[in-house]
């Protein structure tokens, strides 16, 4: 329910443009990223863990930050986001 509310107030629609639910365990598995992260990787168009291979952490808290019309994400946070980059780096070695 908050994380539905907390969607409506910043503009991120749940239903469009969600991930599909492997892709979200996917992320979630990795460390120091939950549901609101989630929210703000959708809300910028990342929606695979492969789209995070060749990304920046700083670059995507950049977008998201414009995104939310303000700094929202901290050191924390893109560490976060690092940590996601890595996992896909990772998947796409096992893939390839």
């Amino acid at each position: 329910m908050f994380w539905s509310c907390f969607a409506i107030i910043f503009g991120m629609d749940e239903k469009a443009g969600t991930m599909d639910a492997s892709e979200r365990q996917k992320i979630l598995n990795v460390f120091s990223n939950g549901e609101k992260m989630l929210l703000y990787y959708e809300a910028i168009g990342m929606k695979r863990l492969r789209d995070f291979a060749e990304a920046d952490a700083d670059e995507i808290a950049m977008r998201i930050d414009i995104h939310l019309g303000g700094k929202h994400i901290n050191r924390l946070g893109i560490q976060a986001i690092q940590n996601v980059i890595d996992a896909a780096k990772r998947e796409v070695e096992e893939q390839d």
